[in-house]
C-alpha cells in the first residue's frame, strides 16, 4: 500500500503522468489516491522528487513474512546437513 504526506507534496504532477492505473488526482496542487484504481505498482514512489509518497508496509505481514523465512532455511539447513551425512558415509 501507498500513502501520500501531503506536506511534502509539491504538485509537480510527476506521479499523476506516471501512473498506468490514473488513480493519482491532483487537487489544489496536492496528490490524492484514489485506493479503488490503484494497482500498486509503486511507479508513483520512485518518480516523486520530493519523497512525499510512500509505501507503507505492515508490521504484521513482516513479521510473519520473517517467521516463514526462517522456517525455510532451517529446513534448507537439515536438508544440507542430511546431503552432508550422507557423503561421509560413503
Amino acid at each position: 500500500m501507498i500513502y501520500i504526506e501531503r506536506r511534502f507534496c509539491t504538485g509537480c504532477r510527476l506521479c499523476k503522468k506516471e501512473c498506468p492505473s490514473d488513480a493519482i488526482k491532483i487537487i489544489n496542487y496536492k496528490a490524492y489516491i484514489d485506493y479503488s484504481k490503484c494497482s500498486e505498482c509503486y511507479r508513483c514512489v520512485y518518480v516523486c522528487p520530493s519523497s512525499a509518497i510512500k509505501r507503507k508496509t505492515s508490521t504484521k505481514a513482516s513479521k510473519t513474512q520473517l517467521k516463514k523465512d526462517l522456517s525455510n532455511i532451517g529446513d534448507k539447513v537439515k536438508e544440507i546437513k542430511s546431503s552432508l551425512d550422507k557423503i561421509e558415509k560413503r
